[in-house]
């Protein structure tokens, strides 16, 4: 997959009644790499009502996966299967402390293609919020382009 791609990213929660919870998901260019076997996604988002810049940094490795924010919030985020992360959200009003207990990781490798499914429970300031999946897809832009193409 070359270094230009379209990231598509999807998360659901799943609280009281998860038929309906409804998905919310962001697609954006950003830059792919790999290294050592692992995945390196990143891309910036903006956050309108603060006029602000989130850096977002993606580490896919075997079963598992990172993610980091850095700007107008900050954390870093570890999903692995099995085990319990704890980590701290900084966020323009104040910080929270988040659990993070991973329940699985499903990663597919594709040649124009990486996809990731994590399912976790969120706890914040140890308290239990919801049951939560990510759905992210990276596809090289040339591979997007030609999916566009044949949707039309």
């Amino acid at each position: 997959m070359n270094k230009e791609v379209l990231i598509s990213i999807s998360g659901i929660q799943f609280a009281e009644e998860p038929e309906g919870a409804e998905p919310l998901e962001t697609v954006v260019a950003g830059e792919y790499y790999k290294r050592n076997g692992a995945h390196f996604v990143l891309y910036d988002e903006t956050v309108e009502e603060w006029g602000k810049t989130i850096h977002n940094f993606i580490k896919i490795r075997d079963n598992s996966m990172e993610v980091r924010k850095r700007g107008l919030m900050n954390t870093h985020m570890i999903f692995e299967p099995g085990k319990k992360n704890l980590t701290s959200y900084q966020l323009p009003f104040g910080e929270v402390q988040l659990g993070i207990s991973t329940t699985g990781v499903k990663i597919d490798e594709q040649q124009d293609r990486i996809t990731a499914v994590v399912n976790y429970a969120l706890d914040v300031n140890e308290g239990y919020i919801a049951d939560c999946e990510i759905h992210l897809e990276v596809r090289s832009k040339e591979a997007a382009a030609d999916l566009l193409a044949n949707e039309g």
